[in-house]
């Protein structure tokens, strides 16, 4: 009766593990950036909510009212606009992402073209980010030029 040998198998795991690993990898933190990236669409998703809410809650054409609006966009709170005393509270996304973005808040008095209602008694207010860019952390994962996300509005009616 003759033994036989089975084949030699020794390390077969390790290669298979070494060829999947960068597949792997690159799924893992392509969800990890998607992930953020959906995080930070979210929260300027409701900033611009919080902020028209604010907006129609507040009086027509008062200028600090809008910069009010622009400070609860950024901050999450306007008390930082209006109570400069305290120390600078974090912003809800990346400074430098807010200042290459174009932040549009409007009334129907600093944007009569686009807010006239025809029912005296409503006030139109909408605050938009337009071409918010993204900061990929990993580059390897998504390229790391021109990802912006587009125009997001949010438009609300208030009465006078």
């Amino acid at each position: 009766m003759r033994h036989t040998r089975p084949p030699r198998q020794r390390g077969v795991a390790a290669v298979e593990f070494a060829i999947l690993l960068l597949p792997m990898m690159l799924i893992a933190f392509g969800i990890v950036e998607f992930g953020r990236a959906f995080y930070q669409y979210n929260t300027l998703v409701k900033a611009t909510r919080n902020a028209a809410r604010y907006l129609s809650q507040q009086n027509a054409g008062d200028t600090q009212v809008l910069d009010n609006a622009k400070c609860l966009l950024q901050y999450g709170s306007h008390e930082y606009c209006v109570n400069h005393n305290g120390a600078k509270p974090p912003s809800l996304l990346p400074e430098a992402e807010f200042a290459d973005a174009k932040v549009t808040v409007c009334d129907w008095q600093s944007c009569p073209a686009t807010h006239k209602v025809s029912v005296p008694a409503a006030n139109l207010v909408s605050v938009s980010v337009e071409s918010y860019p993204y900061t990929v952390l990993l580059p390897w994962v998504l390229p790391q030029q021109g990802v912006r996300f587009g125009r997001i509005s949010t438009t609300m009616r208030s009465n006078l």
